[in-house]
C-alpha cells in the first residue's frame, strides 16, 4: 500500500500529534495556508482551504453562477468527484477526449468543443504531468479571448509543483488541490482552492460570505486520523498490520471513505466543509519537507524511464523533467491482451515478482469503473476509454521501493509477460 501516505513518515506524524495542543485550531489553518503559499509560489491571500479538493472545486463553480444554456468542460479521463463538483454547481457537462501521449486534452479538441456557452473548464494534470503544454496553454488563451466569459481552472488533485518549477496553475485564472490519503501530502481529507484571477476571487470572496462552512465533527477528524495511520501502517511495511486495522475500524464504522452517495452521483449531508485543524497540523509536517520529497519522486520516475523507457510489454506517456509525478502511469502494450494478460493478472504477476503495489488510475473514464457518469454516453470520449482500460501505474514516493534490485525484478517480470 505504498501508493498512500507517500509524503508522510512516522516522524512527522509524531511531532503533529506533540505540537497540536500547544496551539489554537486557528493557528494551525493559517500556518498550513501560509506554508502552502510558499510551496506553490504563490500569495496566501490567494489560496483558501477546505475539507476536500472538490469542495473548493464545487465553491469556486458556484461562484460563477451558471446560466441554464452553460457548460463546463470536462477531460474523458477524470474522477468522479469531479464531474460531481460541478454537477452539485448547477452546470452541464460535455467531455472531451485526451491524447494518450499527454493525458491531457488537444489543442484540435479544444477548440471543436468550446463555445460562447463555454463557462468553465477543468484542465488536468493527471499523475502529477503538468509540464510540456505550452500549445494548449496557448490555445486556452486563444479561446478566452474568443470567448471572454470562459474560465479556466487547473485539476491539480494529482500535482504540488513547488514555487522553482512553474505549473499550469500559475497559468489559468484557478485551480484546485486534494489533500487526501492518497494525493501529494494528506490531512487526512483536506483540499484547497487557489485564485490568479483578482476579479474572479473578488466575486468568490463575496459569495463566500454568504456560505459559511461547517466545520468538522470530533468524531469525523477521529475518523480520518485513526485512517491516514492504517494506511501510514500499511505504507512503511506493516502491510498486515494496516489491513487488520483497517478492518476493525470498518466494523466499527470509524474507517472513512469516499460516501457511497458520491460514486452514485448524489451530494452527500454536510458536502462543504472546513479543513480540519489537526489535517493541517500533519500537511504543515510534511510541506517542511516536501522539496526532499520532491527530489526522490523525481529520481524514482527517472529510474522507472531508464528501465522502462523502450520495454515492449508497456507504453510511457511523455514526461517532462519538471514533472514531479504522484504514481508513474504505465499503459499495458495491446500485445499483452493478444498474449491473454488482463489488468488484473498482470498486476497481480507484478506484485508477486517484485513487491511493488500497483495502482489502477483511472481504470474508467469516470473513475472508478461502476461511478455515476454525469451525462457521459459511451464512445463520447474513445481514447480516454481506451487508456482506462490499458492503465496501470507504478508506486513512488517515501515509501516506494524503487531500489535497483526491485528495478531488475521489474524488467524480469514484464520480459516474462512479453516473452
Amino acid at each position: 500500500m505504498s501508493l498512500v501516505c507517500s509524503a508522510l513518515n512516522w516522524s512527522m506524524w509524531c511531532r503533529t500529534f506533540i505540537s497540536y495542543p500547544f496551539h489554537h485550531s486557528t493557528y494551525w489553518i493559517v500556518q498550513f495556508r501560509t506554508a502552502l503559499a510558499a510551496t506553490l509560489g504563490c500569495s496566501a491571500s490567494m489560496l483558501w482551504v477546505f475539507g476536500a479538493g472538490r469542495v473548493g472545486l464545487y465553491r469556486f463553480a458556484s461562484s460563477l453562477k451558471f446560466q441554464p444554456d452553460e457548460h463546463v468542460i470536462l477531460p474523458g479521463y477524470t474522477c468522479v468527484v469531479v464531474p460531481n463538483a460541478v454537477h452539485f454547481a448547477g452546470a452541464a457537462i460535455r467531455y472531451v477526449d485526451i491524447s494518450p501521449d499527454t493525458l491531457n486534452y488537444t489543442a484540435e479538441g479544444l477548440i471543436g468543443a468550446c463555445n460562447d456557452k463555454t463557462r468553465l473548464l477543468v484542465l488536468p494534470a493527471n499523475f502529477g504531468m503538468e509540464h510540456g503544454h505550452e500549445v494548449l496553454l496557448r490555445t486556452l488563451n486563444d479561446l478566452k479571448q474568443k470567448f471572454p466569459r470562459l474560465v479556466v481552472i487547473a485539476d491539480m488533485a494529482h500535482a504540488l509543483s513547488d514555487s522553482t518549477s512553474g505549473s499550469i496553475a500559475q497559468s489559468v485564472d484557478a485551480a484546485f488541490y486534494s489533500f487526501e490519503f492518497s494525493k501529494c501530502l494528506t490531512t487526512g481529507m483536506g483540499g484547497a482552492l487557489r485564485i490568479n484571477n483578482a476579479q474572479l476571487a473578488k466575486t468568490f470572496e463575496a459569495n463566500e460570505s454568504d456560505k459559511p462552512l461547517e466545520r468538522p465533527s470530533a468524531l469525523l477528524v477521529i475518523r480520518q486520523m485513526l485512517t491516514v495511520k492504517t494506511h501510514l501502517l500499511a505504507a512503511s511495511g506493516w502491510s498486515r498490520v494496516g489491513r487488520w486495522s483497517q478492518g476493525i475500524l470498518r466494523r466499527l464504522k470509524l474507517l472513512y471513505a469516499t460516501p457511497a452517495e458520491e460514486l452514485s452521483g448524489t451530494q452527500p449531508n454536510a458536502y462543504p466543509m472546513q479543513m480540519s485543524a489537526l489535517g493541517a497540523c500533519l500537511g504543515l509536517q510534511q510541506l517542511k519537507a516536501y522539496k526532499e520529497t520532491t527530489r526522490l519522486r523525481k529520481q524514482q520516475s527517472a529510474e522507472y524511464q531508464t528501465l522502462l523507457q523502450n520495454h515492449s510489454a508497456i507504453e510511457i506517456p511523455t514526461i517532462h523533467a519538471d514533472d514531479s509525478l504522484l504514481r508513474f502511469p504505465v499503459l499495458m502494450s495491446p500485445v499483452l491482451f493478444e498474449k491473454g494478460w488482463t489488468r488484473s493478472s498482470l498486476i497481480e504477476h507484478i506484485k508477486k515478482r517484485t513487491g511493488l503495489s500497483v495502482g489502477v488510475w483511472f481504470n474508467d473514464v469516470i473513475h472508478p469503473a461502476g461511478s455515476f457518469r454525469h451525462g457521459y454516453q459511451i464512445g463520447n470520449c474513445p481514447i480516454g476509454e481506451e487508456v482506462a482500460e490499458r492503465m496501470i501505474n507504478l508506486p513512488l514516493g517515501r515509501h516506494a521501493d524503487v531500489s535497483p534490485y526491485v528495478l531488475v525484478k521489474l524488467k524480469r517480470a514484464l520480459d516474462e509477460v512479453i516473452a
